[in-house]
């Protein structure tokens, strides 16, 4: 008898290239985040490829994570050369390349905690160059047009931070607010703002200028990838304000960093108080408009909060300190506020109140978390972290859908309402291990829960009336 036909879609096959092992060897052994987010991040990169050969909506995670145990349990040489590389090596191309990507997909990588060493294998072959940047799905910024007299530009800094931080109040320079921002240079005239193509030695002449202790109107709009300095700066004075920019979408040809400007020539004595490296300083040219600015909040409106959130925080230790240095990055280090899933639900409750993007809360937790100096001790630390903040988000969806407003219905009529029941309302944030209304907590003596997630008096639990049904498709229709 012959088989019947399989008109079935055939199942996608992929031929996985030398680049690719290379670039999924390189996730598993620089970044400690889960499976599926460095599914996500090779499925990005490999977007193209992977539709090609079928897989239109990313290869699934259990076919990415069954290829690296291959590699690894058969010692492919791709990935004994991987797993020999010596730290550090976040110069090689092809992680600049995964950083990009992850950046694309608003996922914090969370480096692996791997000693540094040297490699014990024999050496092979140097790894491949990477392919042409055609084949990464990745935004690429059109060539930069030099003048005739430029020799080269300032360089743009290897890997952008996704998130950057600006204090401002009414006697910054330029033109500030929640909006909107421009450089001190072009505020009467924002719309004629040329483009950053001068001769490199203007340029670094500018920058220079714009890093001094003089008040000039400068081309550039200063902010830090870490919050402590501006948050510092913003609790000084009365109206200081804090706002976060999501700069992954910005044209690098207008963000340098302050590093790379002074690495070679520092600011002098003459034109800096102090030894100034400009580590975590970034410089915008020109102007930033709205659609890269995640939200603003006045440094002061801080204080209103709640004592524990002020206290994780640490808001009154960092107004006391005059300077944004050793002595108190040393103190909020000797706080030793854990890097747990506590620590992130409260910071989490903050984001709520504020009203933060969920898309930038984790990021944004790993940098208060580094630069709070919290305390680590578990290599996935970070881990129970993030997942605390996620819990702290969707604690709050839940209690906003609970407190909505019920429909209001109409009775039947004939029919009776028993008030005898006292039904309330059950907010789940208040649980100590947020975890749904189905569980108690200890101290809820006489009370039992529905399955609705509704309290209802222990004496009446057992006990059925005439209006059961009527209570059930209540419920059902106001969503609990």
């Amino acid at each position: 008898m012959a088989e019947s036909l399989n008109f079935r879609a055939p199942r996608p096959r992929h031929h996985w290239t030398n680049y690719q092992k290379q670039v999924l060897c390189l996730l598993k052994k620089c970044y400690s985040n889960h499976w599926e987010h460095l599914a996500k991040i090779f499925n990005y990169i490999f977007s193209r490829e992977l539709k090609r050969n079928g897989y239109f909506y990313g290869m699934p995670a259990r076919v990415i994570v069954s290829q690296w145990h291959t590699l690894r349990d058969k010692r492919f040489p791709v990935f004994t050369q991987i797993d020999s590389l010596s730290f550090p090596i976040k110069e090689h191309d092809l992680i600049r390349t995964i950083t990009k990507a992850a950046h694309g997909l608003g996922i914090v990588l969370i480096e692996a905690n791997i000693s540094r060493r040297t490699p014990v294998t024999e050496r092979e072959t140097p790894l491949a160059q990477p392919r042409a940047a055609t084949n990464v799905l990745l935004p690429v910024s059109p060539p930069i047009t030099p003048s005739p007299h430029s020799a080269q530009l300032l360089a743009q800094p290897e890997i952008k931070p996704r998130l950057l931080f600006r204090y401002w109040s009414g006697k910054s320079s330029g033109v500030n607010s929640v909006s909107y921002f421009c450089a001190g240079l072009w505020e009467a005239q924002p719309e004629v703002i040329p483009p950053p193509d001068s001769d490199r030695r203007v340029l670094h002449a500018l920058a220079k200028t714009h890093l001094s202790r003089y008040d000039i109107k400068s081309p550039f709009i200063s902010l830090y990838d870490t919050p402590l300095a501006p948050f510092h700066r913003a609790l000084q004075v009365e109206d200081g304000m804090l706002t976060i920019f999501d700069i992954s979408s910005f044209d690098d040809r207008r963000i340098f960093a302050a590093v790379d400007i002074l690495k070679n020539d520092p600011l002098s004595r003459q034109i800096s108080r102090r030894s100034y490296r400009g580590y975590s300083e970034f410089l915008i040219w020109g102007d930033i408009p709205a659609e890269y600015i995640v939200g603003s909040i006045r440094a002061h409106d801080l204080l209103a909060l709640p004592a524990q959130h002020r206290k994780l925080l640490q808001i009154s230790t960092i107004k006391s300190f005059r300077y944004n240095q050793r002595p108190l990055k040393s103190r909020l280090r000797s706080r030793q506020t854990p890097v747990d899933r506590m620590t992130g639900y409260l910071l989490g409750n903050i984001f709520c109140k504020i009203k933060l993007p969920e898309k930038v809360a984790a990021e944004l937790a790993v940098k208060i978390a580094k630069g709070w100096r919290f305390k680590t001790d578990k290599a996935n630390g970070y881990l129970l972290f993030l997942q605390g903040v996620t819990a702290a988000y969707h604690s709050s969806r839940v209690s906003a859908e609970r407190f909505q407003r019920p429909v209001k219905l109409s009775v039947v009529r004939g029919s009776r309402i028993d008030r005898s029941d006292d039904w309330e309302m059950v907010n789940s944030s208040d649980d100590n291990d947020w975890e749904t209304v189905d569980r108690l907590q200890e101290h809820d003596y006489g009370v039992t829960r529905s399955r609705s997630g509704i309290a209802v008096s222990a004496n009446h639990a057992g006990e059925e009336d005439d209006f059961t049904r009527d209570r059930a498709r209540v419920r059902r229709i106001i969503g609990f």
